[in-house]
């Protein structure tokens, strides 16, 4: 299988713009909540930033799951390559977590690993080692703190780093289906040799405001 395609490469720079858009129309509104979940050490300015594992003044450290925000309360949720360290059933609670926080037409982007990609390339006997490797990284998390870029094999684990849940196309929209959100975008994309799923929903409505 030859990856990435240029389709996916395509995507991922209208992943990348979708970014940017969102992050101007966040910063640009003074009466908007808005959420960045699992941020890391990726500050958006506007955004609450919410991550349980980094340690930052700016950073609030909350389990996406269990948030601290009312009912109906947040307009924007922005998430990228977070919900797969999610426990499973945790994951199915984040998602229930965000529909409930969300107002009324309030807007989800979503990006998570595609493990159905990641699997197809897997069990391909040509793939070089060094691709390998690196696809077993995108279905399992780097597993050690990935700013120290330590491969040792007896490096401290990092419990952030680990996947621990996993999404294809089709189960990431049946789980958005059946918690009430509306699709308005789903496609895969290139996230720098990561092969990756990126949806755009909107809290029971078809009409988002982004």
């Amino acid at each position: 299988m030859q990856y990435p395609t240029q389709q996916l490469i395509d995507n991922r720079n209208k992943f990348l713009a979708k970014e940017e858009e969102i992050k101007n129309y966040v910063a640009s509104k003074d009466d908007i909540v808005a959420l960045h979940l699992g941020c890391g050490n990726k500050i958006f300015k506007g955004f609450s930033n919410i991550d349980k594992y980094y340690k930052e003044t700016r950073v609030l450290n909350q389990d996406m799951y269990k948030l601290d925000f009312s009912n109906n309360s947040v307009n924007l949720i922005f998430s990228c390559h977070a919900l797969e360290h999610l426990p499973i059933r945790h994951a199915k609670l984040a998602i229930k977590e965000w529909y409930r926080i969300l107002k009324e037409g309030g807007l989800l982007f979503l990006a998570v690993p595609d493990l159905e990609t990641i699997c197809t390339l897997l069990i391909d006997r040509d793939l070089p080692a060094d691709h390998r490797e690196w696809f077993v990284y995108t279905l399992f998390g780097y597993q050690v703190d990935p700013d120290k870029k330590d491969l040792n094999l007896d490096a401290p684990v990092d419990l952030g780093q680990f996947h621990t849940s996993g999404y294809t196309e089709y189960t990431l929209s049946q789980e958005f289906f059946q918690n009430g959100f509306y699709i308005k975008n789903l496609y895969r994309y290139d996230g720098w040799s990561t092969p990756s799923l990126f949806v755009e929903a909107i809290k029971g409505s078809s009409h988002g405001a982004l």
